[in-house]
């Protein structure tokens, strides 16, 4: 079962890339006093080297955000499930335990 919830574990992480991708892009440009927009790159200064294009791409990945949270929501239900079903065999592994006479 760890097996399992490591691969949904690293799934999930995997489909909220692109959220951290828009996240660090706006804490950038906001921290930075930069633009971004979805129209291009625009010029943006850290120590005197262009990162408008970096912004921009950053900016770009983030779109992929409609496509990873429905994955991600998926993923949780998907979670759930395995979930509810290890518990329901640990319980009922245990009742068959002590149901079972003592010799």
């Amino acid at each position: 079962m760890q097996l399992s919830r490591r691969i949904l574990a690293v799934l999930a992480g995997l489909a909220l890339l692109p959220f951290l991708a828009t996240f660090l892009t706006a804490l950038l440009a906001g921290l930075l006093g930069c633009e971004t927009g979805d129209a291009g790159a625009e010029p943006c200064l850290i120590f005197g080297a262009d990162a408008g294009g970096l912004l921009s791409g950053l900016l770009t990945i983030g779109g992929f955000v409609q496509l990873t949270i429905p994955l991600f929501m998926s993923l949780l239900v998907l979670w759930l499930i395995v979930e509810a079903v290890a518990v329901w065999r640990r319980r009922r592994r245990a009742r068959r335990n002590a149901a079972r006479p003592a010799t």
